[in-house]
């Protein structure tokens, strides 16, 4: 799924629309849709629109065992758990 999809998707479950997005975190539509279509939103963009919906972006990168590389996750079950040996235990390891 891309970015833009996302916040698409987001921007609907929330029953608003693009415009009335980009207005709310102090953005032209035009700028934001240009930024959505190119995929060039940065991480300081994605925390405005979840903190315009009311939620948080996570970004991170977990490696195997769960050691996790970026923004901290207070949640036990962030990713759906893989089935392989590579993913044994990772969850319990999230706090």
């Amino acid at each position: 799924m891309t970015i833009e999809q996302m916040v698409f998707m987001l921007a609907n479950y929330r029953k608003t629309n693009i415009s009335d997005l980009a207005r709310r975190i102090g953005m032209s539509r035009q700028n934001l849709h240009q930024k959505l279509k190119r995929g060039t939103l940065n991480k300081d963009d994605m925390s405005k629109i979840a903190e315009t919906f009311g939620c948080r972006y996570v970004s991170c990168f977990v490696i195997p065992g769960g050691v996790i590389i970026g923004d901290r996750v207070k949640t036990r079950r962030l990713v759906k758990p893989v089935k392989g040996s590579y993913n044994k235990g990772a969850e319990e390891k999230w706090d």
